[in-house]
């Protein structure tokens, strides 16, 4: 998580590694296909393949990128389309919206019914790299009783070298050298106050996940 507190080693000598560019969380376009003569015993996982290649090349999107969920009865399935941006989102779902009665095939599934066709944006990112699950993540350690908080809810030194070193030890990585944790509650320390509160806490998170 911590990824050995990188950014407070500072070996210029070293060159800097090349990283990967994060993928943004992606935009969804969901809807729901009704197949009224499908039943769910004929809805085996070969049809279900079938029909997620049929509403991938209808489409234009990859397969691996539409997940579905059958409900009993006659077959009604959610659809979700994960796609990269807003723009090929609105293109999705106009697809999505003009393939009414032939999204699959009618010679295998028979008629089908397209319905609530919606696009949801994710969630932004905090300080343009933590996703709602690193922010969830950060919160339960922070929040945990056993981290000992002044008045104000902050933890001071001695709390922030553990809380590292138990985020760190629950990701399977070795803490650093305690000059480095002492670097790292310096930096954290933003305000000077001598203590590290939530917000101070994540900003040192996404700093280090950006590898500044």
């Amino acid at each position: 998580m911590f990824a050995a507190l990188s950014p407070f080693k500072k070996k210029k000598e070293e060159p800097k590694e090349e990283t990967t560019e994060k993928k943004p969380p992606p935009h969804i376009v969901s809807f729901k296909v009704g197949l009224p003569d499908m039943t769910m015993d004929a809805f085996d996982d070969e049809m279900q393949a079938s029909f997620k290649a049929d509403v991938a090349t209808k489409l234009k999107v990859e397969p691996d990128d539409v997940d579905i969920e059958a409900s009993a009865g006659s077959v009604n399935v959610d659809v979700k389309v994960s796609v990269a941006d807003a723009e090929a989102a609105s293109a999705v779902a106009a697809s999505a919206e003009a393939s009414k009665s032939d999204l699959v095939n009618p010679d295998t599934f028979g008629p089908c019914e397209v319905s609530g066709v919606e696009v949801v944006a994710p969630p932004p990112l905090v300080h343009d790299i933590l996703t709602p699950g690193d922010m969830s993540r950060l919160k339960t350690f922070f929040d945990d009783e056993e981290v000992v908080k002044n008045d104000e809810g902050a933890i001071e030194k001695k709390e922030f070298v553990k809380l590292i070193k138990k985020i760190m030890k629950a990701d399977g990585e070795k803490a650093p050298p305690e000059k480095d944790l002492t670097a790292a509650f310096v930096q954290a320390d933003e305000d000077g106050g001598g203590s590290v509160d939530m917000a101070e806490f994540v900003s040192l998170y996404a700093k280090v996940k950006k590898g500044e």
